[in-house]
């Protein structure tokens, strides 16, 4: 029961963030801080300019699980 409880508990929260989220945004737009543009999702697949996006798995020393930094 308690747990049926806290689900709708933080649904309740994660609503209300979510509506003061876009009433700060609103106002934001509203003062002139931000501007808003239209975008358009048409996208023709010649007019398309591939990206290639290389990913390196770099960790840093403390994580790679090779040493072990404790006394």
């Amino acid at each position: 029961m308690d747990a049926i409880r806290a689900k709708k508990k933080n649904a309740k929260q994660n609503e209300h963030f979510i509506e003061s989220e876009k009433w700060d945004f609103n106002r934001m737009v509203a003062s002139g801080i931000f501007k808003t543009k239209e975008v358009s999702f048409d996208f023709d697949e010649e007019d398309a300019n591939r990206v290639s996006v290389l990913v390196h798995d770099i960790k840093p020393p403390f994580l790679d699980g090779k040493n072990i930094y404790t006394k």
